[in-house]
């Protein structure tokens, strides 16, 4: 099948012969994407996920299995390598992909993570994350993003924008955000901010809910009867004194 003209789709063995061309060009640019740079020639590995035999137990129908990428000048298309713009629209598709794929097993919201720890950075954003001010990078929130774990790509917003106190500062401030019923904001944030920048101690708001406020509002509203209260009593007073 040298000739690509030659493929025909409705060919079960050709399209299976494909797909393993295709993986195999995906383990090489998960692999040489990894690279610090375009003239980085050192040997690097690659997780792909294979299908597991019927017989074995596996919650999310794969296994893992590392390929290593050997070092030398010709290894690595010279245009892949950690952020460069082909890696970064390969792991757009690629994780895009991917977390199609997981959609489809029905497990979990919270299991992407686990299912797809490179993609870490890429994951959606949960309900709770959906109230952050856009542009912040996911690296300062989501769970791990981490710029220091070599098997997970880390985005161009993340990369072009370190986390800073500033940024975590905002981040576990809830003072902007506005929502109908209880809303929740996630202890990670802080955590994960804690993992790339110093102070780690990030002070943290306290979050009110539509209970606690109600219960507030029914508070002031009892004060100001109580004020009023009093100012009538004082008036009431002050006339009987005159009229004595």
């Amino acid at each position: 099948m040298n000739n690509t003209n030659s493929y025909d789709p409705n060919n079960a063995q050709q399209t299976l012969y494909a797909f393993d061309n295709i993986l195999q060009e995906t383990a090489l640019k998960v692999g040489c994407c990894k690279r610090s740079s375009y003239d980085d020639y050192t040997s690097q590995t690659a997780k792909v996920r294979v299908p597991v035999h019927p017989s074995v137990s596996s919650e999310y129908g794969f296994q893992y299995k590392q390929i290593n990428i050997p070092g030398g000048q010709n290894s690595c298309p010279v245009y892949y390598y950690a952020g460069s713009q082909l890696c970064d629209a390969f792991y757009d598709v690629y994780c895009q992909n991917i977390f199609n794929a997981f959609s489809e097993t029905k497990l979990p919201a919270d299991q992407l993570l686990n299912y797809a720890p490179e993609c870490a950075c890429f994951i959606p954003n949960t309900k709770q994350q959906s109230y952050l001010p856009p542009g912040i990078p996911p690296a300062c929130y989501k769970k791990g993003c981490s710029p220091i774990d070599n098997n997970v790509y880390l985005d161009s917003n993340s990369r072009q924008n370190p986390c800073s106190s500033e940024i975590c500062q905002n981040l576990t401030s809830v003072l902007d955000v506005h929502a109908e019923g209880n809303v929740d904001i996630n202890a990670e944030l802080k955590n994960t901010c804690n993992e790339h920048i110093i102070p780690a101690l990030i002070p943290v708001h306290p979050i009110m809910n539509n209970q606690v406020t109600s219960q507030l509002n029914n508070l002031y509203i009892i004060l100001i009867v109580i004020v009023l209260l009093c100012f009538c009593s004082v008036f009431i007073y002050k006339n009987k004194f005159k009229k004595k």
